[in-house]
């Protein structure tokens, strides 16, 4: 507009990614050897294909954004490459993405609060699950994944695929620490599963129900073993009930509730009803044996709706969903930059890249994205499925197996390099290109 009416003002275009290259990925085309051969042999994309795609309008009016601003930029150099390819020209500048960090919070106060979020998770996987057998107090690991529904490019196939050869590889193992693996990928669903909204409904009545005879049986325990009564440990519960009428018509009265529950033969593993026939995510869990079957040590849940902390599933909001979590997977094959693994350190997270997004490409350059870095740059490039899905399975072992300190090390770090993506530091960028507009 500018160029064509000569209007009084400077414009800046900065692009996270290209519409013809967002469609190419979504198709199954590995966008980074497409575009690095078409540099090579000085080739680039036809309008043809854009119009194949269904995004020529898009395609067209990014065409003419990136010719007619007075600055154009891109958020990391694959989307140079990218624009360079699918819109014939090259960016004048790279803007690098940032995000707010959380005003007078540090790593301590983040670490204070992730132990309440992780207990409501743990809370809530105790609900789902205990209808069906015992889930063990003891400790766990919690990982997660997140983002628009978009199978391939997001890397959701490859997370379940990992988590499938985990589970796989833990089978028989004995008191193996259990892993417990979340996607929130919003969709279209008729509402919360019936199971879940009932397991989870049953669970807060019970504890709710049964905090007086915690009470009493923890009393009746204090004072046995301070006068030394050993012959305490030979009663039952019943024995230790016995003498007060009232808390036995509490737990003959808690036990009458899960007879109201239907169970199914396996355990929920998403939390809602999809108000569609088949879903990909879904139907590839179940069909790589990740059934949250009481032998699988792997257990998974699929939130295809957004997270609020004033609603189910879980009352939580997201940000403090992925405190409440250990490890963020972000395994992209398309990801312009890719904001969502920092947003997981920066609350606590160790997190997980690929070195085909933005945010890899930028932590390589930095010198860092190792196992040991805290946000670990997962390779994918010149790699297939199956190798990618064996390093990512063989990362997850490891922080699994990690002693407390080791992780709570690996997740400062991850926590470090956040902040050198706050916006405190890349807002500086930003201004010097409009100072630099402005000044022409």
């Amino acid at each position: 507009r500018k160029k064509v009416f000569d209007l009084p003002y400077r414009t800046i275009f900065v692009t996270h990614a290209t519409s013809h290259g967002r469609s190419d990925s979504a198709a199954g085309v590995n966008v980074a050897m497409k575009v690095r051969e078409g540099l090579a042999n000085s080739l680039r994309e036809t309008t043809v294909s854009a119009y194949e795609r269904g995004v020529s309008a898009t395609h067209f009016t990014e065409i003419a954004a990136a010719e007619l601003s007075d600055l154009f930029a891109t958020v990391s150099q694959s989307v140079a490459q990218e624009a360079a390819y699918y819109l014939g020209k090259a960016p004048d500048i790279l803007l690098t993405n940032g995000i707010q960090m959380p005003s007078g919070v540090d790593f301590k106060d983040i670490l204070k609060i992730h132990s309440l979020h992780k207990e409501r998770i743990r809370e809530f996987i105790q609900a789902v699950l205990s209808p069906y057998y015992r889930v063990d107090e003891r400790e766990s690991l919690i990982v997660m994944t997140s983002g628009r529904y978009e199978l391939v490019n997001k890397g959701f196939d490859l997370y379940i695929r990992a988590l499938a050869k985990l589970n796989e590889e833990l089978r028989g193992v004995e008191n193996a620490k259990p892993v417990y693996a979340f996607l929130l990928v919003p969709s279209r669903t008729k509402g919360l599963n019936e199971n879940v909204l009932m397991a989870t409904t049953q669970y807060r009545r019970l504890r709710s129900m049964l905090e007086p005879v915690s009470e009493y049986i923890g009393e009746i325990l204090t004072q046995a073993i301070a006068q030394n009564d050993r012959s305490i440990q030979d009663k039952s519960i019943k024995e230790l009930l016995s003498k007060d009428v009232t808390m036995e018509e509490i737990l003959e009265d808690a036990f009458e509730i899960p007879e109201a529950l239907t169970r199914n033969s396996f355990p929920p593993i998403s939390t809602h009803d999809y108000d569609y026939e088949k879903d990909p995510i879904f139907d590839l869990c179940w069909q790589l044996g990740l059934r949250n079957r009481e032998e699988d040590t792997v257990k998974v849940m699929i939130i295809p709706s957004y997270l609020s902390a004033n609603r189910r599933p879980l009352y939580l909001s997201y940000m403090d969903f992925v405190n409440g979590c250990d490890v963020g997977i972000f395994p992209s094959r398309y990801e312009p930059f890719g904001l969502t693994p920092v947003e997981a350190a920066a609350n606590g997270c160790i997190a997980v890249t690929s070195d085909l997004s933005g945010l890899g490409e930028e932590l390589r350059a930095m010198g860092k994205g190792d196992e040991r870095d805290g946000i670990y740059v997962l390779p994918l490039r010149n790699k297939n499925d199956d190798e990618i899905t064996d390093v990512l399975k063989n990362f997850l072992r490891l922080v699994r197996e990690l002693p407390y300190e080791e992780l709570l090390a690996l997740k400062r770090r991850a926590y470090q390099l956040a902040v050198s993506f706050s916006w405190h530091e890349k807002i500086k960028n930003y201004l010097a290109a409009v100072e630099t507009v402005a000044s022409r």
